[in-house]
């Protein structure tokens, strides 16, 4: 019995190795996307992120309920920001994101419809002029280039259903 050339040897591990690479590039994002409707999973990305973000900025962040679907985008009910005094900056009853997932390989977050729902927003100023968002310009203020690449975010529709805002200018 005759043995098979090298050739044949190298071709077969090459079919071997490329069929290994595609099943890992097709289970992982499939993986991470499974992992993600899991409520558990779900719960702790959304405290990590409000915590992060409440200490980065000294307000509050909160979100008490989020829902992803891999085709239908994210779901966050009952959303609020809280100013450093604790006064309520903005509330949402529920904030929808349709995202396109091709252009985050870009590093472009895109969203196509944001849907708010029962959005409350209050705008505060004082006799400086200075608003109730002062902390969150501060806390995104920087006066060092950036050391990442620039990511680009985009929203191409934006749906408001029964919104209010409110506005108040504090005397001196």
């Amino acid at each position: 019995m005759q043995k098979p050339p090298l050739a044949d040897k190298v071709i077969k591990k090459f079919y071997k190795i490329v069929i290994t690479i595609g099943v890992i590039l097709l289970i992982l994002p499939l993986l991470a996307s499974l992992l993600l409707t899991n409520r558990h999973i779900q719960r702790y990305a959304v405290e990590t992120a409000t915590n992060y973000l409440s200490e980065f900025t000294g307000g509050t962040f909160s979100v008490q309920e989020i829902h992803y679907n891999p085709f239908k985008g994210i779901v966050l009910e009952d959303v609020s920001l809280h100013d450093p005094q604790g006064n309520l900056v903005a509330s949402f009853t529920d904030f929808t994101g349709n995202l396109s997932y091709r252009r985050l390989f870009e590093q472009e977050v895109a969203i196509k419809d944001l849907y708010l729902n029962g959005p409350i927003f209050y705008l505060t100023t004082d006799e400086k002029g200075v608003t109730n968002l002062q902390f969150l310009i501060d806390a995104f203020k920087t006066d060092q280039p950036a050391q990442f690449p620039d990511w680009v975010f985009s929203v191409r529709n934006v749906h408001i259903n029964n919104g209010q805002f409110h506005y108040n200018h504090l005397p001196a």
